[in-house]
């Protein structure tokens, strides 16, 4: 990044200067870029020029102030230039302008002069009949021996630019200064392009619920510029952003992270508000359009528990399965776990090799509370629920249902299933009046039982339910 301060008379490099750089970044596909720069004014008029800005920053964001907000300038005019430099710009930039062309004539190479009277561009016209918007070619025209032409007759060669501010996006302020002085300036602005995610990869061994857990950052930089030895700071929660319609950011593809230990500065976590704050602890380059990984917690002994579960609302057969653990210090973890995707690996008990058995997200988690993560169905594990009879009172205003609730375990060995029996009882208050399990009224919406169920073997659940219309069962 280059920082300039020319004086409009003389447009001569006075100074040039960065100190810092840090960006933080949120979840929502943007970041807050600061610059700490150093400068020097002279007394009147001033052009300041500084490259190296995002392609997709917010000009109506941006901070330009003396960080002791004793500023003895004003700012007169704010420009942003983000001329992209490809062939059709700069035709467009040369318009009016004769240059060469390089083409063959008979196998050998040729220059031609050719004024560029028109710069080839794309034109969105009204289509009366779609009532859409179409985008047209507009040819260029080039000038060759007093003849015009629709085509250009060459690749063209054009000469050094004397503007260097269309090579990269560029910010330019006129500033009024009461006086030569020295200051230091924070500069600051929204930009899109940036994005940064979570994933946490588990490996539990044979035969054994206690997991190694090793999380990772992944941050993205699509947006336009590069920043070397950059401060990075993290936001996890939703903050309110109003967005342009039509923005999509497409923040990571698939990025394998190898589940390897690695000894490194951790990423120390805070509160900032209502939301949880990550800071590197070093320096990063951070060039646009790279992803980096960053370590964020490894621990070696997480406890966990495998939990199967029939919800009749999720499926009518499958149970589901459910990794859960806690999110606390005696857990070996204990801080605040930021949204992400979670991916489980085990180990087989033949080859003893890691196997994929399941990924899914994780929702941001404070510290102290559970995670349970649905990684599947289970193939050799099935339920079936039967209403066995309905009968209804009108004189009672009482519905009574008899429920059965069939689990197969066809398992070497014996388990326990958390079974989850929504009610919908509409306007009707309910209760269980018989049941041949033990079970546990969770809300008014839920029953859970927990049946243990031997290796190969199936269990049948059987309870009435009592649904009166009056304000309570008595």
């Amino acid at each position: 990044m280059k920082f300039k301060i020319l004086t409009l008379s003389s447009l001569f490099l006075i100074h040039s200067l960065f100190s810092s750089t840090a960006i933080t970044l949120y979840n929502q596909g943007f970041g807050v870029i600061r610059e700490n720069i150093d400068i020097s004014l002279k007394k009147g008029m001033n052009q300041v020029q500084f490259d190296g800005v995002t392609r997709m920053l917010e000009t109506d964001s941006i901070i330009f102030r003396e960080k002791n907000d004793a500023s003895n300038f004003y700012i007169l005019e704010q420009n942003y230039r983000n001329d992209p430099i490809n062939e059709e710009s700069l035709l467009k930039h040369y318009e009016g302008q004769q240059i060469k062309f390089q083409t063959e004539i008979d196998g050998h190479p040729h220059k031609l002069n050719g004024k560029i009277i028109r710069a080839p561009s794309m034109l969105s016209i009204l289509d009366p009949f779609e009532n859409r918007a179409i985008d047209q070619f507009i040819p260029p025209i080039i000038e060759l021996n007093g003849q015009w032409h629709t085509s250009l007759p060459g690749t063209p060669i054009f000469p050094p630019l004397q503007d260097t501010t269309l090579l990269k996006p560029t910010l330019l302020w006129k500033i009024q200064s009461k006086e030569n002085q020295k200051m230091s300036i924070e500069l600051a602005y929204l930009s899109k392009g940036f994005a940064w995610e979570a994933s946490y990869n588990l490996v539990s061994p044979e035969n054994s619920n206690v997991m190694k857990l090793h999380a990772w950052i992944t941050l993205k930089n699509t947006s336009g510029a590069n920043f070397k030895d950059t401060k990075i700071k993290l936001v996890a929660g939703e903050v309110s952003k109003i967005q342009k319609p039509n923005y999509a950011v497409d923040p990571f593809g698939d990025v394998a992270v190898a589940s390897m230990r690695i000894s490194a500065p951790r990423v120390e976590e805070k509160s900032l508000d209502e939301y949880h704050i990550y800071s590197v602890p070093f320096l990063l380059n951070f060039r646009h359009n790279e992803q980096k990984q960053i370590e964020l917690l490894y621990s070696d002994g997480v406890q966990s528990k495998k939990v199967y579960q029939f919800n009749r609302l999720k499926s009518n057969s499958a149970i589901q399965i459910y990794r859960e653990f806690q999110n606390t210090e005696e857990n070996h973890l204990g801080m605040p776990l930021p949204a992400g995707k979670v991916r489980f690996y085990k180990k087989d008990l033949q080859d003893h090799q890691l196997e994929f058995i399941g990924e899914n997200i994780m929702n941001h988690t404070p510290k102290n509370e559970s995670v349970s993560i649905y990684t599947g169905d289970a193939f050799d594990i099935l339920g079936k629920r039967s209403i066995l009879s309905s009968n209804s009172s009108k004189l009672e205003r009482t519905r009574t249902e008899n429920i059965e609730i069939q689990l197969t375990n066809r398992k070497k060995e014996k388990i326990e299933i958390q079974v989850l029996e929504p009610i919908r009882a509409g306007n009707s208050n309910w209760k269980v009046t018989k049941s041949s399990h033990p079970f546990e009224k969770i809300d008014n919406k839920t029953l859970e039982f927990k049946v243990p169920v031997s290796a190969n073997s199936k269990v049948k659940i059987q309870y009435t339910l009592l649904f009166s219309k009056e304000e309570s069962v008595k």
